[in-house]
Parts: structure tokens; C-alpha cells; sequence
């Protein structure tokens, strides 16, 4: 469990440098990282793909929270907020 949320918050961090938003915040990038990991993880094992490395849970949960990032994003744009 430990090394999910360190891998969450780590993409969190690779999403955002990626995805070039720094406007959110520090906790937004956490918290959507985490998110992130756990759809990104979610997502993989349903085609067949795991990893139980570091490393592996760490791209798994970036390319996860990159998702939700753009999903976010895409709401946030076509929204009235």
C-alpha cells in the first residue's frame, strides 16, 4: 500500500511535468496522481498487464494520472466553472 501511494504521488509529479500544468497545486498533483495510479493500475489489469516493480507501478500510474489529467482538463474546459 505504501509503495501505491508513493508511486501516486510520483506521477502525480511525471503527469504534471508532462502535461505542462502547474497552475493546480502541489495537493492536486497528489491527490490526482494517486487517483491516477489507482485508475492506471485498474485499467492495465483488466488487459492483462501488471507489475509488481517499482519502476513498473511508477509508469503504469504516470500514464494513469496523465489520463485523468486530461480528463480533468477536457471537463474543466467544457464546463461553466
Amino acid at each position: 500500500m505504501l509503495w501505491f501511494i508513493v508511486a501516486g504521488v510520483l506521477a502525480g509529479y511525471l503527469s504534471a511535468r508532462m502535461a505542462y500544468c502547474w497552475e493546480s497545486g502541489t495537493l492536486a498533483h497528489i491527490a490526482v496522481g494517486i487517483i491516477g495510479a489507482y485508475m492506471g493500475t485498474a485499467v492495465f489489469r483488466l488487459v492483462g498487464i501488471t507489475s509488481d516493480s517499482a519502476l513498473g507501478m511508477i509508469v503504469i500510474g504516470a500514464l494513469g494520472a496523465s489520463c485523468a489529467l486530461w480528463l480533468l482538463r477536457v471537463i474543466y474546459e467544457h464546463s461553466d466553472f
